[in-house]
């Protein structure tokens, strides 16, 4: 399969979410905390900060995924349900990550991109719901297993 029709197999909601994963990973290593001590400004990449990380490996995580279903790799799943819990969670993430800056360390411009990125994958994903066929009451069924047994009963 080449690249082109990867594109089309991913459709729009598949190329938002292979985009934004792999834009937050590449802008997670620019200016993403920041402190200005009035004569020289100092930044750092996200790497320094553990909900950042997550947030950012999250959407990453998601582009894989999109990327290997679309090139017939793994199981068809609802891939834009899937993108709104990772995205909402992810975006939570990296607001937590703004949380916990030291007092004297600012949100640098990276981080506001990363920001973006992750609530623009989550609102592409939510519009591709309907035309998926699934809806955010199957949120749980994302992470039922499919062979999934009743517990035996208790031996007496």
């Amino acid at each position: 399969m080449d690249f082109q029709q990867l594109i089309n197999k991913l459709g729009r909601v598949g190329q938002v979410q292979v985009g934004a994963g792999l834009l937050a990973f590449v802008f997670s290593f620019f200016a993403y905390e920041q402190v200005d001590l009035g004569f020289i400004s100092v930044s750092r990449s996200a790497w320094h900060n553990f909900f950042s990380i997550l947030g950012i490996l999250l959407l990453l995580a998601l582009a894989v995924v999109a990327a290997l279903q679309a090139n017939g790799n793994l199981p068809p799943r609802p891939l834009a349900l899937l993108g709104v819990v990772v995205g909402a969670v992810s975006a939570v993430l990296i607001i937590l990550g703004w949380l916990t800056f030291e007092d004297y360390v600012g949100a640098g411009w990276a981080w506001y991109v990363v920001l973006v990125l992750a609530l623009a994958e989550t609102g592409v994903s939510y519009t591709g719901l309907s035309a998926e066929g699934s809806s955010l009451n199957q949120i749980g069924s994302l992470f039922a297993s499919k062979n999934q047994q009743p517990p035996a009963p208790p031996q007496v």
